[in-house]
């Protein structure tokens, strides 16, 4: 993993999203920081992303692998975007950083504008017509 040391992190996120578990990333690259809960519940999330979690920064992502159904927008200086999901199969897994690639399947919409990446940061990206998506 090749990350960049002068990226630029993601400001303000505004989301809802449906599911057992919220994912964040450790900007370091150790893997994700995972909130649980016992049953599926409305998650909403409203301000910055750069958290201090488990002695680390992490970011609030939009690849959220354990959500049903989430709208999440970001915003800031050039890092305004707009996701939104749904999943009838949710990702499958080995473990918690660990994932079958192609094993989830659902509708993903996203208009032109940046996303987090964890080795580039805010990075701009063309919009995704609805349709099926996989990590």
């Amino acid at each position: 993993m090749n990350i960049k040391s002068l990226r630029i992190l993601p400001g303000n996120v505004y989301a809802f999203m449906w599911g057992k578990s919220l994912r964040m990333e450790h900007i370091d690259g150790s893997g994700s920081f995972w909130l649980n809960k016992d049953e599926s519940k409305l998650w909403y999330f409203f301000g910055a992303t750069n958290l201090a979690m488990d002695d680390k920064v992490v970011v609030l992502t939009h690849l959220q692998k354990k959500m049903k159904w989430g709208i999440f927008i970001t915003t800031g200086w050039k890092s305004w975007g707009f996701h939104f999901w749904y999943h009838w199969h949710m990702q499958e897994f080995q473990d918690e950083n660990a994932y079958t690639p192609n094993s989830e399947r659902g509708v993903y919409f996203r208009l032109p504008g940046y996303r987090w990446d964890l080795e580039e940061g805010m990075i701009f990206t063309g919009g995704r017509v609805p349709g099926a998506h996989w990590d």
